[in-house]
C-alpha cells in the first residue's frame, strides 16, 4: 500500500511539473508575415533563402468595385510556390474610398459570398482587407459599420475553415478599434508602428494590447524607406532614412523583453502575436536580427 501511494505521489507530482514546463513553454512564438509587392526577383529571392524563418505572405490581388463588389484574382502560381515553401498565402483586398466602402459596408452579402467562393478555390489561408479611405470622408458610423461588416466577413471565412487580417492605423474614424475588436477578425495589424522612432512605436503598440488580446496584434515595422515629409501620423509613417544597426537593435531588444517577460510570468499568451514587415525584399540588416531573434523565441529555425 506504502508502494502504491509512494508510487503515485510520484506521478502526481511529474504530471505537476509538466504541467508547470507547459505553461511556461507553451505559448505560441510570434509568426513572421512579409508583403509583397514588386521587385519580384529580389523578394522571391529573400523569400526561398528565409523560407523556413517565414510563416505568411500578403500580396495583391483583389479589391472592391464602385458598387461594393468583389473583383480581381490572385496570382495561383505564386500560392502553389509558397505553399511548396510551407508558407501560408495571404491576397490582400485594397479600397481607399469612403463612397466605395459605404456600398459594400450597406449591402456586403454578394461580396463576401464571391470572396469565400474565390478562396475556397484558390486554397490560400486568409484575407488581408487593406481599407485606407484617406479622403476625409469617413464618419463614426462607418467605424461602427466597419465592425459590424468585419465580423460577418470573418465569420463566413471561419465556416470554411479560413481566416481574416485587418490593417489598420488610428487616426480615421473608420478604425474604431473597439468595433473592430468586437468582430471574430483573427488579427489586427497596425500601421501605426511604422514608425521608426522607438517611443512613439512604443505609444502606438500600448494602444494596440489595451483594445485587442495578443493572439490577434500584428506589429507592423516598415523595413523599406519613403521621400520625404516624413509623416509620423500616417497615411505612411514610413522612414525616410534606412534603419541603422543601432535602431534596429534597440527596437527588436525591446520587443524581445515584451516576450521575455511574458514567458517569466508563466503567461499563456504572447504580447502580441505577429511581426508584420512591409516590405519584401527587406535586406541582410533586418534578417539577421530576423534571424537572432526569432531563432531565441522558438521559431522554426
Amino acid at each position: 500500500m506504502q508502494k502504491m501511494v509512494k508510487a503515485i505521489k510520484i506521478i502526481v507530482l511529474t504530471l505537476l511539473l509538466l504541467a508547470i514546463f507547459t505553461r511556461v513553454n507553451g505559448a505560441t512564438p510570434p509568426k513572421l508575415w512579409l508583403w509583397f509587392s514588386g521587385h519580384a526577383s529580389e523578394a522571391m529571392s529573400e523569400i526561398n533563402e528565409h523560407k523556413n524563418v517565414i510563416d505568411q505572405i500578403s500580396f495583391g490581388g483583389y479589391s472592391v468595385t464602385a458598387n461594393g463588389t468583389f473583383a480581381g484574382g490572385a496570382n495561383v502560381t505564386l500560392i502553389k510556390q509558397l505553399k511548396s515553401f510551407g508558407i501560408e498565402s495571404w491576397p490582400l483586398i485594397g479600397c481607399g474610398s469612403t463612397e466605395t466602402l459605404r456600398a459594400l459596408m450597406s449591402n456586403p452579402d454578394n461580396f463576401i459570398s464571391s470572396a469565400v467562393q474565390e478562396i475556397e478555390n484558390k486554397d490560400f489561408q486568409g484575407y488581408n482587407i487593406d481599407f485606407e479611405p484617406y479622403d476625409g470622408k469617413s464618419t463614426n458610423q462607418d467605424g461602427i459599420n466597419y465592425g459590424i461588416f468585419l465580423n460577418k466577413f470573418a465569420n463566413a471565412l471561419h465556416k470554411v475553415n479560413k481566416k481574416l487580417s485587418v490593417d489598420y492605423f488610428s487616426n480615421l474614424p473608420i478604425w474604431n478599434l473597439g468595433a473592430m475588436n468586437s468582430s471574430s477578425t483573427d488579427y489586427f495589424i497596425s500601421m501605426d508602428t511604422y514608425v521608426q522612432e522607438n517611443s512613439t512605436f512604443e505609444a502606438y503598440l500600448n494602444i494596440a494590447q489595451s483594445k485587442f488580446n495578443g493572439k490577434r496584434i500584428g506589429v507592423g515595422m516598415c523595413a523599406g524607406t519613403r521621400p520625404p515629409p516624413y509623416t509620423p501620423y500616417g497615411p505612411d509613417p514610413c522612414p525616410i532614412n534606412a534603419w541603422t544597426e543601432e535602431q534596429l537593435e534597440e527596437r527588436f531588444q525591446y520587443l524581445d523583453n515584451l516576450i521575455m517577460s511574458s514567458k517569466k510570468t508563466g503567461s499563456d499568451e504572447m504580447p502580441f502575436s505577429q511581426i508584420n514587415l512591409w516590405v519584401l525584399p527587406v535586406g541582410d540588416s533586418w534578417w539577421k536580427k530576423i534571424e537572432i531573434y526569432f531563432n531565441r523565441w522558438g521559431n522554426k529555425l
